[in-house]
């Protein structure tokens, strides 16, 4: 891990979808070491808030690294009106264990909601490296969230889109389409889900019923991002692990989902509370 000594300059900051921003900055070191899986903490300015973002995409070429995020509150908010040229204040990173797979040959399944679109795409590239045939589920909201689908489908062998009202894709939840996988058999050697709690909560579920291993990363409230401060902490398999240096891919049939949904609830009316105030940001 290492913080960029270099002007961290935007190069780009495109919008993907309704509120769904891709920001890619020059992080020559960052670019060189990451892993699928593995993300960065990162600031916008001064006054904000240190955040932790999985990378989406990288360039080694060109030094440059992509993060893909929605604007949840204040802090998010903050990296959405920088501009090309503009410079972060701090990012810190590659952090967090890769992803690790199984070798091929045999299946593999991705499965991705919301802003989990962008960060199973370094996953699918890494499978496919592997020598897995990746079958991908891609599921949102709406139409109006739906970013990415043409580099998921490029990279994946099969590819289905599900969306909750039917405007895109087939009208169901990630778990119908890959409960069709599962069933269909095969030497599925792992399904890998990221993207909303109880979306996770309802992937491994269902896997456990089949006995398919499967790899979970978790979004734990992260402050520090290298295991000192500790509010990150996960129970899996009745343990407390920190998903910021132990993760954040944990075993999804250990995780103690119902205690990660509480935690996260923790400073909901703080958030509301910033998201509320002004900017306080010298570049916006």
């Amino acid at each position: 891990m290492k913080k960029e000594t270099e002007a961290l300059e935007v190069l780009s900051n495109e919008r993907l979808a309704e509120d769904v921003f891709a920001l890619s900055f020059r992080a020559p070191y960052i670019a060189e070491a990451a892993r699928a899986g593995q993300f960065v903490m990162i600031m916008a300015c001064e006054k904000s808030e240190r955040i932790p973002l999985t990378i989406a995409d990288r360039d080694k070429e060109t030094g440059s690294v992509t993060l893909v995020f929605k604007v949840m509150g204040r802090s998010s908010s903050d990296l959405s009106f920088m501009k090309k040229g503009d410079s972060l204040f701090y990012a810190a990173g590659p952090l967090g264990k890769p992803a690790v797979f199984p070798d091929g040959p045999g299946r593999a399944i991705a499965v991705g909601g919301g802003i989990g679109l962008a960060l199973i795409f370094p996953v699918i590239k890494e499978m496919t490296a592997k020598g897995l045939s990746v079958s991908t589920i891609a599921g949102v909201r709406e139409n109006k969230f739906l970013f990415w689908d043409d580099r998921l489908r490029a990279g994946s062998e099969k590819f289905c889109l599900t969306s909750d009202d039917g405007s895109c894709g087939e009208k169901d939840f990630v778990t119908g389409p890959l409960k069709r996988e599962l069933e269909a058999g095969g030497d599925i050697k792992i399904v890998y889900a990221v993207g909303p709690v109880i979306m996770m909560k309802t992937v491994a579920d269902l896997t456990r019923t089949y006995g398919v291993a499967t790899m979970v990363s978790l979004n734990p409230i992260m402050v520090d991002g290298t295991g000192m401060c500790g509010s990150c902490r996960v129970n899996i398999a009745g343990k407390t692990r920190f998903a910021c240096v132990d993760g954040p891919d944990f075993d999804a049939h250990e995780v103690d989902f119902n205690e990660l949904i509480s935690r996260l609830s923790l400073y909901k009316d703080k958030e509301e509370e910033a998201s509320r105030a002004p900017h306080k940001c010298r570049c916006l």
